[in-house]
């Protein structure tokens, strides 16, 4: 866990086994807009697995703010993932998570960061952690509502993601608070958001938070790169060892 407080920041680790508006449906488009297969390269899902070969490893925000960040904390941590040694050993995903964004979209109806928290926009903080040679991820909901009460993708799926896109975003935690209202499975949600993806034609990697509900069994394997095991993890040992259990004792919970 990371303290600003004290002046030391310790990066914490995600990895592959933890970590048009209206639209609800996203077949990935040729050029002459019909449909098409998804292509491996671009897309989240692929048996390949191209955009994600070995565990995606990096930092993210929850564990450490829940949902108080801002654009001067990101910076820092950004600078620090650096100044460790973090992104040289391999640990080059810096993920933004909930809290992240505006209470309502905009007058088109798209995301936008909190003003007060990101007053120089989402755009520009992705150009900072790029420049810093990171990756930039953020954090949404399948649902109509983020944990946080925050707009959800829900309706939302394509207009979204290319937002997502022009951000230049490279890795998405897609969450499931209140999917349940969606009418729709887990598999068919995650789907969608693969092929909105391809759609954007930007190589973006696909995390699915379903709270360990089985993703390895519904098919998580066809639509993202990685997948939760288990519940939430908490800065306590019980926890910890809670959660390494499950992931240790059945081995086809892992992405392959």
């Amino acid at each position: 866990m990371e303290t600003l407080g004290s002046g030391r920041i310790v990066v914490l680790v995600i990895t592959g086994i933890v970590v048009a508006i209206g639209a609800t449906s996203c077949s990935p488009l040729r050029k002459d807009g019909s449909a098409s297969k998804a292509d491996p390269a671009l897309s989240a899902g692929g048996s390949d697995n191209a955009l994600a070969p070995t565990p995606p490893m990096g930092w993210n925000s929850w564990n450490a703010f829940k949902a108080d960040i801002d654009e001067q904390k990101i910076r820092q941590i950004a600078d620090a993932m650096v100044d460790s040694g973090m992104r040289d050993a391999g640990y080059t995903y810096l993920v933004l998570d909930d809290g992240w964004m505006a209470a309502e979209r905009d007058s088109n109806g798209n995301l936008v960061a909190d003003p007060n928290k990101f007053p120089n926009g989402m755009k520009a903080i992705g150009d900072y952690i790029h420049s810093k040679g990171l990756k930039f991820g953020i954090y949404e909901d399948r649902g109509h509502s983020t944990c946080q009460q925050l707009p959800g993708s829900f309706k939302h799926e394509q207009a979204d993601m290319s937002t997502f896109a022009s951000w230049g975003v490279d890795y998405i935690k897609m969450d499931s608070c209140f999917a349940e209202r969606n009418g729709r499975l887990s598999t068919e949600d995650y789907a969608i958001y693969r092929d909105c993806i391809t759609n954007t034609g930007r190589p973006i990697v696909l995390s699915i938070s379903d709270f360990g509900n089985g993703a390895w069994a519904w098919g998580g394997k066809e639509t993202a790169q990685l997948w939760r095991t288990s519940n939430d993890i908490y800065p306590w040992m019980d926890s910890v060892y809670n959660c390494a259990d499950t992931s240790a004792g059945d081995r086809s919970i892992h992405a392959a």
